[in-house]
């Protein structure tokens, strides 16, 4: 979504899915969805997962580059501030995002999903960007099984 201020900056909040890594090719899973449709409608054989990041990284270079802040809630799928992803989004010769919780707390975030041990879902958000106050919720205070992100 892009909100447009009165002094000409662009904002784009964006809520994204990471897909998780899934074998089985009958499945109906967002990682087999995915896989098929590239095979079938582009003839990439190229994991979803890595195609999922350079299409994202793409187009957040694409508003960066315009001016645009950005505002990403995302489910990674993977580790936050170790993963492939989560550099590159923290890279500052690159994006140069800020994981807000962090930047706010001083502390990384912990676990995410209730069955993980560690931080897959994260808030990033562009360094020109000020932000008061950041907080994940304890388990059990949103939808699903992964915590709330305020």
């Amino acid at each position: 979504m892009q909100y447009d201020g009165n002094d000409g900056h662009a904002t784009y909040v964006v809520s994204a899915y990471n897909p998780c890594k899934n074998y089985k090719k009958d499945s109906n899973t967002v990682y087999q969805q995915h896989r098929r449709y590239f095979i079938k409608q582009k003839m990439d054989t190229t994991c979803p997962k890595k195609l999922f990041r350079l299409h994202l990284v793409h187009q957040l270079k694409l508003w960066r580059k315009a001016g645009a802040r950005i505002v990403l809630f995302i489910d990674h799928n993977e580790h936050i501030y170790d993963g492939p992803l989560g550099r590159e989004l923290a890279d500052k010769d690159g994006l140069g995002l800020v994981e807000a919780v962090s930047a706010c707390t001083g502390e990384q975030v912990g676990a995410t999903f209730y069955r993980g041990t560690r931080p897959i879902d994260g808030l990033w958000v562009s360094s020109d960007l000020t932000v008061a106050n950041a907080c994940v919720m304890p388990f059990g205070y949103g939808v699903g099984d992964h915590r709330l992100f305020v």
